[in-house]
């Protein structure tokens, strides 16, 4: 199974558009974390899309080996 930990956290709407990550680390709620692909927060309304950038909740995915755990759990 792959596994993902929060990489670069994404501080603004141009720096998401900089990013090359192909998914994403979102925090629902400051709590629930899931990996989502990029088209799926590109289908987000754009106040939507600030608002999880202002509260610090999306970060790039980036991928550990299969034995790491991730820091955050």
């Amino acid at each position: 199974m792959k596994k993902y930990a929060e990489g670069k956290l994404i501080r603004s709407v141009a720096d998401f558009e900089r990013s090359n990550a192909d998914l994403y680390i979102v925090s629902y709620g400051g709590y629930v974390k899931t990996t989502t692909h990029r088209g799926w927060i590109i289908s987000w309304q754009y106040q939507y899309l600030e608002n999880m950038i202002r509260r610090g909740w999306l970060h790039e995915a980036k991928r550990t080996e299969e034995g790491e755990t991730n820091e955050n759990e």
